[in-house]
């Protein structure tokens, strides 16, 4: 499914497969290796199961491959030895100098170069906002089952991030960002007919 949204979702770049199994898959040549792969990888897209990824980074350092969306699961969010695996997998990725946006994510998407490289069907059309979440229904997932909430609202005034806690106040405000215009300076006014509003 994560194969198909990305091809129909008319990605322009090249997209390459990678099955220990090889043969085809949309009628596309499937590699048995990443280092089968006849041209430069930018992102890895990973969904082999977690014991085996900690393989593949020495393969997709050997490429050049810089990038990994991990989409797979069974790291720390399952126990003490998902948290062994996971740092494991954390120490082998910066050893390597590759970025891991994972694990247990449902991919990554970016309208403006049509990559919809997610299990959803969904396609947005480029816009101005981007959306990073904690959960993994909603996205990029931590594994952490509480935290110290004003840690992350200090976080989130410090780097000018606006926080929601509902679904729909996360939309009401991406269509506000979307279609309002950025004030010029940190001077702004708020006039409301009630607090509340304001």
């Amino acid at each position: 499914m994560l194969v198909s949204n990305t091809i129909a979702g008319g990605y322009a770049g090249k997209i390459f497969l990678v099955n220990p199994k090889g043969g085809t898959m949309f009628g596309r040549p499937v590699y048995t290796r990443v280092g089968d792969i006849p041209e430069t990888v930018d992102l890895a897209v990973v969904t082999v199961s977690a014991a085996a990824v900690i393989d593949l980074i020495p393969e997709c350092r050997d490429k050049g491959i810089r990038y990994m969306v991990l989409i797979r699961s069974g790291f720390a969010e399952t126990g003490a030895d998902g948290k062994i695996l996971e740092r494991r997998l954390v120490e082998a990725a910066r050893e390597a100098g590759i970025l891991v946006l994972g694990p247990n994510t449902m991919g990554i998407a970016n309208p403006h170069i049509r990559l919809f490289a997610t299990g959803a069907t969904v396609t947005p059309t480029p816009g101005y906002s981007a959306i990073v979440a904690q959960s993994g229904n909603m996205g990029s997932h931590s594994g952490a089952m509480t935290t110290d909430s004003r840690v992350f609202d200090a976080l989130c005034r410090q780097a000018g991030i606006t926080r929601v806690y509902r679904p729909m106040d996360l939309l009401d405000l991406a269509a506000a960002f979307d279609s309002v215009p950025l004030p010029r300076g940190p001077r702004v006014a708020i006039m409301t007919f009630g607090g509340g509003w304001g």
